[in-house]
């Protein structure tokens, strides 16, 4: 899907994931905003991370990241098969949400 963008990414998010438990406590928030301050503060931006509605991608778009790219396929989870969608997002100064304020 990068393929689909014309963009030169510096950074990527590889693993962003919080225990449910845990969700609803401002930590996801937390820990997001510390990695893109690092992004930022070590000139990799703009930056770049990879979903899909297994997760809670919309997590993302709250955060200010823009989806660029997006791609549905049917695939088999636990013997069954699904639909997916997956999903490029991109950040970057100008369209983070700590960087807009």
């Amino acid at each position: 899907m990068l393929s689909e963008i014309d963009t030169a990414y510096r950074g990527e998010i590889a693993l962003f994931v919080l225990d449910g438990k845990y969700r609803g406590r401002g930590l996801g928030k937390a820990l997001y905003d510390r990695a893109e301050a690092y992004l930022r503060a070590h000139a990799l931006m703009p930056f770049y991370l990879f979903t899909d509605t297994s997760c809670n991608y919309r997590f993302y778009e709250r955060q200010g990241l823009r989806r660029r790219a997006q791609h549905e396929e049917v695939v088999c989870v636990a013997e069954r098969k699904q639909r997916m969608g997956f999903f490029v997002y991109e950040g970057n100064d100008s369209l983070c949400g700590s960087a807009a304020a």
